[in-house]
């Protein structure tokens, strides 16, 4: 496992604070929708009741501009949140339901916002963590921080989309074993290909069992050894214990010589090698048997 480390600290949206009465979110609404008059300028004295009925009325004549700051004032975040959601401003119905807590409803409408970060800290404290962090880190890409939201997919275990990111960011390490642990072994592995890493791809394509790919990058790389271990993997043994004849490693050939031998006498090169081998160690008596 790679050390993830972000360079920059990550910053986070801080939710709406739900211990206030909501007049920040009233002079909001207003400002938006009134230029500035409040909806009790216009009520005058008349009662609570009157004043719901009211909205309704502006409701139903399509006049949410003036409706919406006339309830939220009233406390009704809801039925505020109800109506801007039916005229799809997303950002404004996530806020409302924020306030009437309805947490599910305000998640809801934020990831349809401009903004659907905002629904990340709810979606916290609801134990969806990795949805959170995917919000985050999508909001750190549409900002340009491209380290933060690496971080952040990778974290929210989307390693796919880590990858991609890191791979933008020149970072070999970090994208390779993003795919890795995408399951993407392949394409980890061809990337480093591309930059002359054979061993490492080798690794890679011996971890998804390609045997043939391994054996080619292991000789990229020469690494005897590894190469001659997924040679016999893939079965082909007398190839592997050839490789090992003609590096002069006699001794460490003949067992696998032996092998194939045992498995297939018929096989006349693997007799015939065996028998140069032993020549070669002395063995004269063994070789002609």
């Amino acid at each position: 496992m790679i050390r993830m480390k972000s360079r920059r600290k990550i910053k986070r949206v801080d939710p709406i604070n739900r211990s206030g009465t909501g007049r920040s979110l009233v002079e909001l609404l207003v400002r938006v929708y009134r230029g500035g008059d409040t909806p009790s300028e216009s009520s005058g004295s008349t009662s609570v009741d009157d004043r719901k009925a009211y909205a309704e009325s502006l409701i139903q004549q399509g006049d949410i501009q003036r409706a919406v700051p006339m309830l939220a004032e009233l406390g009704e975040y809801r039925r505020a949140a109800e109506v801007m959601e039916a005229a799809k401003h997303w950002l404004q119905a996530g806020m409302l339901y924020q306030q009437a807590n309805r947490y599910s409803l305000a998640i809801r409408c934020f990831e349809k916002s401009s903004e659907p970060e905002r629904a990340a800290p709810l979606l916290k404290e609801a134990g969806a963590h990795k949805r959170a962090l995917i919000l985050e880190a999508e909001a750190a890409h549409r900002q340009e921080r491209l380290d933060d939201a690496a971080l952040l997919f990778y974290r929210a275990e989307a390693y796919a989309r880590a990858g991609a990111l890191y791979l933008e960011l020149n970072d070999l390490e970090r994208c390779v074993e993003s795919y890795r642990c995408a399951g993407q072994v392949e394409a980890a592995a061809k990337l480093l290909e591309s930059n002359d890493n054979w061993g490492w791809a080798g690794a890679l394509y011996e971890e998804g069992e390609q045997w043939e790919a391994a054996s080619r990058a292991y000789e990229q790389a020469n690494q005897v050894d590894d190469q001659v271990r997924v040679l016999v993997q893939w079965g082909r043994v007398c190839e592997a214990a050839n490789i090992l004849h003609n590096e002069r490693r006699f001794e460490d050939s003949l067992p696998l010589l032996e092998k194939v031998s045992v498995m297939n006498p018929q096989y006349s090169r693997a007799c015939w090698m065996r028998g140069r081998v032993l020549e070669r160690l002395g063995q004269l008596t063994k070789a002609s048997s």
